[in-house]
């Protein structure tokens, strides 16, 4: 049940990012500034536990292909025992080269757990790359207007 949970989180993950771009578009679209470092909090956390749900349902999806792979063995191997050795021939050949490939399947779903660690990596720099350039254009304005009221022409007080 937890395993098909985690793999329905961690399949959304597109639907998820789709979301989010057109969220920021819209933000920077209607110049809806206010509402940015409330939505990248909730980027980043959305983010965080879809890395952890993929970490952990491709970690249950190794664990059960491992369980498997040994259950068949032991079976497979069990069977080979009772029988004379030239009718093990599809046996010996079905032990090496398919579990072979359901070890290769293991080993690619630890390469998608890194992918994902690497994905949030860069999800989270881009963030604040985008947080780093909307300070630096609010700071751009601030300064903007500082100088125009610096600049404004003195007027004579008048003393009561």
């Amino acid at each position: 049940m937890l395993i098909a949970l985690l793999g329905t989180i961690k399949s959304s993950e597109y639907v998820i990012l789709a979301y989010i771009v057109g969220t920021l578009t819209n933000i920077a679209t209607n110049h809806q500034l206010g509402r940015l470092p409330g939505f990248i909090a909730f980027v980043i956390c959305t983010f965080v536990l879809l890395l952890l749900a993929e970490l952990i349902y491709n970690s249950l999806r190794a664990g059960e292909v491992r369980s498997i792979n040994v259950f068949l063995r032991r079976k497979i191997l069990q069977g080979m025992l009772g029988r004379p050795g030239n009718e093990n021939r599809e046996s010996l050949g079905f032990l090496t080269n398919d579990f072979k490939l359901l070890e290769t399947n293991r080993i690619d779903a630890e390469f998608d757990a890194i992918l994902a660690v690497s994905t949030l990596t860069l999800a989270l720099s881009l963030c604040s790359l985008l947080q780093l350039d909307i300070d630096s254009r609010l700071l751009c304005r601030i300064d903007d207007t500082c100088s125009g009221i610096e600049s404004l022409p003195e007027t004579d007080s008048v003393s009561i």
